[in-house]
């Protein structure tokens, strides 16, 4: 039986998912510029980690939580869901191996590693030697000061570079020759990397990608940037996937809206087929009036596309439904 979370604040988004938000999950929620995604978003996570539900890490790709989502906002939601979350920040460090408070090189770790394997017998090359020592000192390391439940990590200013880092994916994007190139130099298992450490150490159940558009949007757009912008998509959206996998995650990425040029109404979303396979479930936030949004489930695994919707009121302290809102489409 699959494991759900329940929305109470805006009981009918639970129907967009077939009852609620499945335990272990990949949810896409895209549209225009100031639909109000990163608003919604806040407010379903801070309903969900004051249930006591598990922490959440809120990974701010365009450097606006702070800015937009003020503690003002924060003590609206305590007063409308309960006090007792607490946001607290998250720093990207350099991995550095140390004892008994003194640093230690890694050539001389690799030393005395090779000595205890010696002398265990165990058989072993070069290369695995490398890995291991790999495991215990990765290029950056993610660290926060507190620690406990009702938690909203926030990790901000990640640029696609600190996002490949995070999934331990070493690899180079670069425009040479007028196109985008990414040379991938190695690939680890998501599970090892400094992200998956972050989430077993401080127990996060709720990942936010805000947004994915923002990591791929600056590169270059030409048919010939096309590919790396697709392999670069891949490797962050196959990251993500493996993480919820691995540890029943709900993972929600936000992306931004992009039109069509000729004007026909036509609306997709930055990423292309990487983000249409890999996230399950795809919801659509339009405006539909000052203050008034619609959330159209666009594709859930349980329902037909675009037959489920919710109409929403924007009011100082959340999302509302509209009561007169249909469940079924237009």
């Amino acid at each position: 039986m699959v494991d759900r979370f329940i929305i109470r604040s805006i009981p009918k988004v639970n129907v967009l998912f077939g009852g609620g938000l499945p335990r272990e999950s990949m949810v896409h929620i895209y549209g225009p510029f100031q639909s109000g995604k990163t608003f919604l978003i806040y407010q379903l996570l801070y309903e969900l980690v004051y249930q006591g539900l598990g922490n959440a890490l809120y990974i701010d790709t365009e450097a606006s939580f702070r800015s937009n989502f003020s503690d003002e906002l924060t003590m609206r939601f305590a007063k409308r869901f309960g006090s007792g979350v607490k946001i607290s920040d998250v720093l990207i460090t350099r991995g550095v191996l140390k004892r008994g408070g003194k640093k230690v090189r890694l050539s001389d770790f690799k030393k005395e590693l090779a000595a205890v394997l010696d002398d265990l017998e165990y058989v072993y090359d070069l290369e695995d030697l490398s890995d291991a020592v790999k495991f215990f000192v990765r290029s950056i390391d993610l660290y926060s000061e507190e620690r406990g439940k009702r938690l909203i990590y926030l990790l901000d200013n990640v640029d696609i570079g600190s996002m490949l880092r995070l999934l331990d994916i070493d690899a180079e994007v670069e425009r040479k020759g007028g196109k985008t190139e990414v040379k991938i130099k190695g690939l680890s298992d998501p599970i090892t990397s400094p992200l998956s450490k972050f989430i077993r150490k401080y127990k996060i159940s709720f990942l936010v990608v805000d947004s994915l558009g923002m990591l791929v949007k600056g590169l270059a757009i030409s048919l010939s940037d096309l590919p790396a912008r697709a392999v670069v998509t891949n490797l962050i959206v196959g990251g993500l996937i493996r993480l919820a996998s691995s540890y029943k995650l709900v993972v929600i990425a936000t992306n931004h809206e992009s039109k069509n040029p000729t004007g026909k109404g036509f609306h997709s979303f930055y990423g292309g087929n990487a983000i249409g396979y890999g996230f399950k479930f795809s919801l659509y936030l339009s405006k539909i009036g000052r203050g008034k949004r619609r959330l159209v489930a666009e594709r859930s695994p349980l329902l037909p596309e675009y037959t489920h919707y919710v109409d929403l009121e924007i009011k100082e302290d959340g999302f509302y439904e509209i009561r007169e809102s249909a469940e079924e489409g237009d």
